[in-house]
């Protein structure tokens, strides 16, 4: 772990725009953060006009656009591009989902948190059934077939009793269609294991998780860029 004084030395040459890229964008360790906030106070810069630049910068990264033949969101190369707004995604799902990020930005914590204790005491989306504290669940899926093989993670928001049938389904689909293949056989069994791991470690809880208060923030930022007609809304008729 390198000390403070070590990220001053690295971070002084960088203008004040690149020190608040930094933090908007990267995971900075504790050290890292210290160093670039004692720079930009160095510069007179104060918590309050850093916390704006920094959640200018944030939405600023989602609409920025490159010169190479990779989509601006997640960075994959692109057979056939999207283009919206002056930039480029592999496809609308991930066009919007950068402009869920951005908007995203401008709910607080606050907000978050107090959307996910409502979705959390609401019904199941799932069954229909209230008062069953539903949450974020995982679901872990193989398919194997010679030489094509696919894994896949399904998050939902669903309660317990919901959560454990998709665990069982998904325990079985990999039971049954993740063995084809050489890859399949190694792993396979860690995907039954997590499906099994999900439904044994699950118990309930009076507060939201992290996973549930990054989604309400997500479905508040939705709300709102349907009321504006942005994101994905921007291009429906």
């Amino acid at each position: 772990m390198y000390p403070k004084e070590f990220f001053i030395k690295q971070f002084q040459g960088l203008d004040t725009e690149a020190l608040v890229d930094r933090l908007a964008a990267q995971a900075l360790t504790d050290e890292a953060r210290d160093a670039i906030l004692s720079i930009l106070g160095e510069r007179g810069i104060q918590s309050g006009q850093l916390d704006a630049q920094v959640q200018a910068a944030r939405k600023e990264q989602y609409l920025r656009t490159g010169v190479t033949n990779q989509c601006d969101f997640c960075g994959k190369g692109l057979l056939g591009a999207f283009n919206a707004e002056g930039q480029k995604f592999c496809d609308i799902a991930c066009f919007h989902t950068s402009r869920l990020r951005s908007a995203a930005v401008d709910i607080t914590d606050e907000q978050a948190l107090d959307h996910a204790r409502r979705l959390k005491a609401g019904a199941c989306p799932s069954c229909s059934l209230p008062r069953r504290s539903p949450e974020m669940h995982k679901s872990y899926f193989i398919t194997s077939m010679v030489f094509v093989i696919t894994t896949t993670t399904v998050t939902s928001f669903k309660c317990a009793s919901c959560a454990t049938r998709d665990n069982l389904f998904a325990a079985l689909h990999c039971a049954t269609l993740g063995w084809w293949s050489v890859k399949g056989l190694v792993v396979t069994p860690f995907q039954i294991a997590g499906n099994v791991w999900a439904i044994i470690v699950r118990r309930p809880a009076v507060e939201p998780s992290g996973a549930l208060v990054d989604w309400a923030r997500l479905d508040l930022a939705e709300r709102h860029l349907q009321e504006v007609k942005g994101g994905k809304w921007s291009l429906r008729a």
